[in-house]
């Protein structure tokens, strides 16, 4: 939990108020490699920070062919954006890709410490930062070659191209299995 707090005094210094209320209230998930946070359908209930673990969200077309949206690993924010914000059903089911510990706040507890805890900056700068990556990635994976998208992830994501099945890379990039294992050679 520890690590979160970093990520948060690192945005702006927390109260003790604060730090006691995260402290009582975040709920700690422990996900087995394969095993899905959240299911196509559910309502996404909370904000996650990864403390160890990589994670995928995908979504599956009408052929069922699996695209990765994107992942998170140590250190990361994750939750289904749409899903916890507007309060509907998933189409973009999340799992963890080996062994994950995350500590979870509930949307209702969020927006509690954004009300009354001095917690909104966190949240804009939070948004902010995930925002620009997002920007970031769609505009490297709309611009680039195949082989230049290999190698900007692998610039600004080591982790995942070292750690993620390239099954689940290949998607994430847009480019076949047999495209990044040539890539990759």
């Amino acid at each position: 939990m520890e690590e979160l707090f970093l990520m948060l005094s690192a945005i702006r210094p927390m109260g003790e108020e604060l730090v006691n209320y995260l402290r009582s209230i975040l709920v700690a998930v422990e996900l087995r490699k394969n095993q899905f946070l959240l299911k196509k359908g559910q309502v996404c209930n909370y904000i996650y920070f990864v403390k160890t673990g990589i994670l995928r969200s995908f979504y599956t077309d009408e052929n069922g062919k699996e695209t990765t949206k994107w992942f998170m690993d140590e250190g990361n924010v994750i939750t289904s954006v749409d899903s916890f914000f507007s309060r509907t059903p998933t189409l973009e089911p999340i799992h963890a890709l080996e062994p994950s510990l995350l500590y979870g706040i509930s949307h209702q507890q969020l927006f509690y410490a954004f009300e009354n805890m001095d917690f909104s900056r966190h949240g804009i700068e939070i948004l902010i930062r995930y925002h620009v990556l997002n920007e970031r990635r769609i505009s490297a994976l709309q611009r680039l070659s195949a082989a230049e998208k290999y190698l900007y992830t692998k610039q600004t994501q080591p982790n995942i191209v070292e750690k993620v099945p390239d099954k689940y890379l290949a998607t994430y990039l847009g480019i076949t299995k047999e495209t990044l294992s040539r890539i990759k050679n």
